[in-house]
C-alpha cells in the first residue's frame, strides 16, 4: 500500500512518507475491526477492476484512502470529519480537495450518488454485502465489535433497521458492473442475515 500510495501523489516522498504514517495511525486504532486498512485494500482492487469506466479515477482513489480516516461508530459525523481531513493533508501538498470531499461526504448511509463516478464510489464501499457468506459474516461480526457499547438487543434492533432499508430498494449497486457481481449474493446475505 506504501508504494502505492507514493505513486498516486506523486510529491515528496519525505512529506508523503510522513503523511502515510498519519494514514496507518488512524486506519490501525484499537478500536476498528471492519473499518480498518484491508476494508481501504479491498476497496482498492475493486477500483482497479472498474478504473478504466471512472471520469475522474484520481479523485475517486483519494476518496477510498481517506473516506474512513476517522470512524468512531459513537459519533455521527464521521464522514464530515473524514473530509475536513482530508483536506488538510491535501493541501500540504496543494491539491484542490473540494470534489474529493464532496465524494467522502456521499459515503455516509444511506447514500444517493448521481454522477457515475459517484455510484463507483458507493458501490465500492458496499461491495462486503455481496462478498461470500464466509466474509460476510466476519464483516458482520466485526460491525457487532465496533459497535459493543451498544446493547445487545438494541444493536439488533438497529441493525435489523439497516439491513432492511438496503433490501427495500429496487438496487443495491447502482453500477451495471457492481449489481452484476455482487446484487444476487448480497440479497441473500441480507435476507440470511435477518
Amino acid at each position: 500500500m506504501k508504494k502505492r500510495w507514493l505513486q498516486l501523489f506523486n510529491h515528496n516522498p519525505k512529506t508523503m512518507i510522513e503523511m502515510y504514517q498519519t494514514f496507518i495511525y488512524f486506519y490501525t486504532e484499537p478500536s476498528r475491526y471492519y473499518h480498518t486498512l484491508n476494508h481501504i485494500k479491498t476497496s482498492l482492487i475493486l477500483f482497479d477492476e472498474v478504473k478504466n469506466q471512472i471520469n475522474d479515477p484520481f479523485c475517486i482513489e483519494i476518496a477510498i484512502w481517506f473516506h474512513d480516516i476517522i470512524y468512531n461508530p459513537q459519533k455521527n459525523n464521521n464522514e464530515v470529519l473524514s473530509a475536513q481531513q482530508a483536506r488538510l493533508f491535501l493541501q500540504k501538498i496543494a491539491i484542490k480537495s473540494h470534489k474529493i470531499e464532496q465524494l467522502i461526504l456521499l459515503t455516509q448511509h444511506p447514500a444517493n450518488p448521481i454522477t457515475e463516478d459517484e455510484k463507483y464510489l458507493i458501490d465500492i464501499d458496499l461491495a462486503i454485502l455481496g462478498s461470500d457468506p464466509d466474509t460476510f459474516q466476519k464483516y458482520h461480526q466485526a460491525i457487532r465489535k465496533e459497535y459493543d457499547f451498544i446493547p445487545f438487543e438494541l444493536y439488533q434492533q438497529k441493525r435489523k433497521l439497516v439491513l432492511k432499508g438496503f433490501l427495500n430498494k429496487n438496487r443495491l449497486y447502482q453500477t451495471d458492473y457492481f449489481f452484476n457481481k455482487f446484487e444476487t449474493q448480497a440479497r441473500e446475505n441480507i435476507k440470511n442475515q435477518l
